[in-house]
């Protein structure tokens, strides 16, 4: 007997591929990147593709059990916490379109039909991808009740509402810059860059570390200055303020001096992180 084929939907893209190439043009002139990437950066493909998503909704209810100390008396178990939660897990290697989750599910659905867009193949298991989404809904839920209730017994209750593959589409930009290949995936729905790989600025980095560099010398010597006019008490008092300013400038730099040479955006890894954080999955979809 054959298994049964899980109810799919399909996403209608509103990009085209002149306007996928403007938002990538348009992410190249946004934070630390490279100087004249939107003139040098020579864009070798920009293709289509409808990427398969395991998306499951759940029920969750969470019973707590509150004890009341001081009468030495317990409560009857109250419920504290229900909701439902959506989740989207990729359904193919990630590999190829660099991202792993789709942060919403908007637009308009189309007829589950054949089109001239090219459609990944499914290599991820429906079973596989609902226990590892049923673990993140368990923890992901518990965690925030734990915020009010950290200490008192809970039960959960977890119910599975439906299971849909979702083909959403998705452009893959790849362009190269001074000979460096890097990659960008746009949402074709929302016209939003998913993850992207960028070549930074190295003229924005060097007067970062110099101006680093001059924070920290301009502090020496106002310590040296405290420490010659109130001695080590006063040195030690003010000097203290002076001190934590610096080490927040460095620390604040520190992560665009170390890895600056290449920009991230959404859920691409490595590299200097800019720009508005895209919702993750342990967020609230």
């Amino acid at each position: 007997m054959m298994a049964s084929c899980p109810p799919s939907r399909r996403f209608k893209s509103v990009l085209d591929r002149p306007e996928a190439v403007e938002v990538l043009q348009d992410w190249w002139q946004d934070g630390p990147k490279a100087r004249g990437l939107e003139v040098a950066g020579e864009i070798e493909a920009c293709t289509p593709y409808y990427v398969p998503f395991w998306c499951t909704e759940w029920e969750a209810t969470v019973y707590v059990d509150v004890s009341l100390e001081e009468t030495f008396r317990r409560s009857p178990v109250k419920v504290v916490y229900g909701r439902r939660r959506t989740w989207t897990d990729v359904a193919c290697d990630p590999g190829e379109v660099g991202v792993s989750f789709l942060p919403t599910l908007q637009g308009e659905t189309v007829p589950d039909e054949r089109c001239v867009v090219r459609e990944l193949g499914v290599s991820v298991p429906e079973d596989e991808s609902v226990a590892r989404q049923r673990k993140m809904t368990e923890d992901a839920i518990i965690k925030e009740v734990d915020k009010d209730y950290s200490s008192a017994p809970k039960r959960l209750a977890l119910d599975l509402l439906a299971c849909t593959l979702v083909y959403y589409p998705l452009w893959v930009a790849r362009y190269t810059y001074q000979g460096r290949a890097y990659q960008a995936t746009i949402d074709g729905v929302t016209g939003e860059v998913l993850a992207g790989r960028a070549p930074g600025d190295l003229l924005v980095r060097l007067c970062t570390g110099a101006g680093v560099l001059l924070v920290c010398a301009v502090g020496a010597a106002i310590w040296i200055w405290l420490l010659r006019t109130f001695g080590w008490i006063g040195a030690l008092m003010i000097g203290s303020v002076v001190f934590l300013v610096c080490l927040g400038v460095v620390w604040w730099q520190y992560s665009f001096l170390r890895y600056g040479s290449m920009i991230v955006t959404g859920q691409a890894e490595g590299g200097y992180r800019y720009g508005e954080e895209l919702a993750t999955e342990e967020e609230e979809p």
